[in-house]
């Protein structure tokens, strides 16, 4: 079926199969075949994947996931086209895997949020159908892939299910923050023998309107996070924003922990990015404050804060937190817009951390030489020690400043 006798194609067939030692229901499809030559830009190192026939406001690097090597990038544009792209790592070059497509053309924010589970590419599209949103399941096939299951038509989704997209555990965590007036959801999916099919809907009952439960989400080995980032405030100038921390217990999803950011300035917004390792949860501070990101560590009296770099926090010469990756002890501070010293522009970047025991490392910055139209750390994911930063040339809607990128690098 595919091109499984060639190099890549079986290398691939073996990294999927090791990446789900657990589970014998992945996809039965064998892996996506691949071009006998890269289409990789080699203009800086270590790896960048460019569109191969770009366009000014293409979008590339919108939203990013990475399992093993298989990488994955959304390349959309609201008024244009919506497709996510996939790429098999292969030591220093990346070999084209085929795209994932919506089955209809006017479907514009496919892609807002992906994510990989074991071979399977989970995409949001949180403005279909009339804004109830979906997420679409796929799974290699041929030179490209194949949906097979549509979550939010089993659900019966609401309210932007989609928005927000994160899998591990063999589950999928999906957010859904416009559904109930806004007050939002989030739906926990796990793989069985059938393929994906709903474990719970996480909807805590303090939540009111426009707490946008389900903005962001993120999974770690041992809790699910969800980001409410309009969430308790009693004042339009108090600070707002709240993570609901989950664990799977004996009698299913139970809520284990409301973080709520106590370094906080007045009438800052909170929690529109979150990211989670092993006993430390990463909340994205107000996108507005210089550097702001609140990190929180799980100790023997419950979870605290802590502070990833507070010398920076406010400062001019730092970037704005958009996004947000952590896996074991890596973290990906995804800033794509960053200033100088004297206030003027400069490309955004990922900022990488290591946390030990006595604290929290900068290893370094990625790219480290950005493009100056990209919009580096619009989007990040890490895995198994590589780091994948998106650069997408529209930073908002009507600003056209380039084609886009995605960074690879492993650490």
């Amino acid at each position: 079926m595919a091109r499984t006798t060639s190099r890549i194609g079986a290398a691939l067939a073996a990294a999927l199969l090791l990446a789900a030692p657990l589970l014998s229901c992945g996809p039965s499809a064998t892996p996506a075949g691949v071009d006998p030559e890269p289409r990789v830009s080699t203009r800086r190192a270590p790896i960048v994947l460019a569109p191969e026939a770009p366009l000014p406001a293409q979008g590339m690097g919108k939203a990013v996931a990475i399992e093993g090597g298989l990488v994955a990038a959304s390349d959309f544009l609201d008024t244009d086209h919506a497709d996510v792209h996939t790429w098999w790592l292969d030591g220093a070059q990346a070999w084209p895997s085929g795209r994932a497509q919506p089955p209809v053309a006017g479907e514009r924010c496919f892609g807002a949020a992906i994510a990989i589970q074991w071979g399977w590419l989970a995409v949001g599209s949180p403005c279909a159908v009339a804004g109830r949103g979906e997420v679409r399941i796929f799974t290699p096939a041929g030179d490209g892939w194949d949906e097979v299951a549509a979550l939010g038509e089993q659900v019966g989704a609401t309210g932007l299910f989609g928005q927000a997209v994160a899998a591990g555990q063999g589950r999928l965590v999906i957010g859904a923050p416009g559904e109930a007036g806004g007050a939002g959801a989030a739906y926990v999916f796990a793989l069985g023998s059938a393929g994906w099919s709903l474990e719970a809907r996480l909807a805590p009952g303090a939540l009111a309107p426009g707490d946008q439960f389900g903005f962001a989400v993120a999974v770690s080995p041992t809790v699910v996070a969800v980001a409410a980032p309009g969430a308790a405030a009693a004042g339009p100038l108090l600070p707002r924003g709240r993570v609901f921390l989950f664990h799977l217990g004996a009698g299913g999803w139970e809520e284990e922990a409301v973080l709520a950011p106590a370094d906080t300035l007045l009438g800052e917004r909170a929690a529109r990015a979150v990211a989670a390792g092993s006993g430390v949860v990463v909340v994205a501070g107000d996108p507005y404050l210089a550097h702001s990101v609140h990190v929180f560590a799980r100790r023997l009296g419950g979870w605290e804060e802590e502070d990833l770099q507070p010398e920076l926090r406010g400062l001019v010469d730092a970037g704005f937190v958009h996004a947000l990756a952590m896996e074991g002890n890596l973290l990906a501070v995804g800033m794509p817009t960053l200033a100088g010293p004297a206030g003027e522009y400069r490309p955004g970047a990922a900022w990488i951390y290591r946390r030990a025991t006595t604290g929290w490392t900068r290893l370094a910055d990625v790219p480290s030489q950005p493009h100056p139209l990209d919009k580096a750390g619009h989007a990040v994911a890490v895995s198994r020690g590589a780091v994948v930063v998106g650069g997408p040339g529209v930073y908002q809607p009507g600003t056209s400043l380039g084609a886009g990128e995605v960074t690879v690098e492993r650490r």
